[in-house]
């Protein structure tokens, strides 16, 4: 509210001095046309005279009154126009010393502004717990000046009765502004002075949070809470799948197998067994005898392993005698091996029975 009132005093005072100015003005212009109408009048007495005496018969005397008549008129109005241009030169003289004493009414009031919003900005974030009754500046009781030091600042009604000039005024302005200007740049250095001492007293300082922020704070928190227990989660059963697959890959490592390649292995061991040529062995014996490893069968030590733990099904193993033949042997020297056992069985059975035609 006191920085309202203060540029609304600044701009009020502004306005009367213009208004001044202007009046002043206006009573000059009003003193100069009554000049001119005077003028004005007595020259039409005169045409009136000069066109009374140019009825008269022209004579060499008359001439010579008209000339010096004429050549009068002419120097006077040589002297208006000198006075009237000297005038409106005093006139813009005049204007420009009012617009530089107003631009530098309108930065003065700026500066004040500016240290008063300085001031004010500093009161607000060091607040003093003690009253400071030496540093307290009551700016209503500065700006709202008593009855006598308006009326010293205003301008006066009659200037020609006072016999103040606008420069004075302005200079009083002037003064009156640094006054203020250097009250307030103390004021200031005090208020730096304080704000830089560390003997502040801080006891009665505290601070202070909304109890809308509390409840806000405490539900993030628990949704905080929750998102970290889910993540919680997802990481252990995480890191007990990849326990397991670092155990299965130790286990490769080492050259063990599986248990489902171990199956998978007595599986194809089992089907090589039993699937032989049977047509041959029809033709040539007309009975048919099939044999199966026994489940007791156990994997020879000697077998070769592929990387994934597997062994090579390639290897020919022989079902009767459980021989195992490389991969160089041919397949007909291994039919011939099988059949081998078919062949001495068929002899021992024609030994005990008789064919009856």
């Amino acid at each position: 509210m006191s920085e309202i009132l203060d540029e609304n005093f600044g701009s009020q005072y502004a306005l009367q001095v213009a208004l001044q100015t202007m009046k002043e003005r206006c009573q000059q212009f009003q003193k100069r046309l009554d000049i001119a109408e005077r003028e004005n009048a007595s020259l039409r007495v005169k045409c009136y005279r000069e066109s009374s005496t140019a009825m008269l018969p022209a004579t060499g005397d008359n001439q010579i009154t008209e000339l010096q008549i004429l050549t009068d008129k002419v120097e006077q109005l040589t002297r208006i126009k000198t006075q009237l241009t000297h005038h409106i030169f005093m006139v813009a003289n005049e204007n420009r010393q009012l617009w530089k004493r107003l631009s530098r009414l309108t930065k003065t009031n700026k500066n004040l502004g500016n240290h008063l919003n300085k001031i004010s900005d500093a009161l607000q974030q060091h607040p003093s717990t003690q009253p400071l009754e030496a540093l307290s500046y009551n700016m209503r009781l500065d700006f709202n000046l008593s009855k006598n030091e308006s009326d010293q600042f205003l301008v006066p009604a009659d200037l020609e009765s006072n016999e103040t000039s606008l420069e004075e005024i302005s200079l009083k302005l002037i003064n009156s502004i640094k006054m203020e200007k250097s009250e307030l740049e103390q004021q200031y250095a005090e208020m730096v002075e304080m704000q830089n001492t560390s003997e502040i007293n801080l006891q009665n300082m505290d601070y202070f949070y909304p109890e809308s922020m509390n409840s806000d704070c405490m539900e993030q928190l628990k949704q905080h809470d929750t998102r970290l227990s889910h993540t919680k989660h997802i990481l252990l059963s995480q890191q007990t799948k990849l326990k397991t697959i670092m155990g299965k890959l130790k286990t490769i490592k080492k050259g063990a197998m599986c248990k489902s390649c171990r199956d998978n292995a007595r599986k194809k061991m089992c089907q090589a067994g039993t699937q032989f040529n049977s047509d041959d062995s029809l033709k040539e014996n007309g009975a048919t005898q099939t044999s199966l490893i026994p489940n007791s069968t156990t994997l020879p030590e000697n077998m070769n392993y592929t990387t994934d733990g597997c062994s090579e099904v390639e290897n020919k193993i022989c079902p009767m005698c459980e021989m195992i033949y490389g991969k160089t042997i041919n397949c007909a020297e291994f039919h011939e091996h099988v059949l081998s056992h078919f062949s001495d069985e068929e002899k021992s059975l024609g030994c005990d029975f008789e064919i009856i035609q």
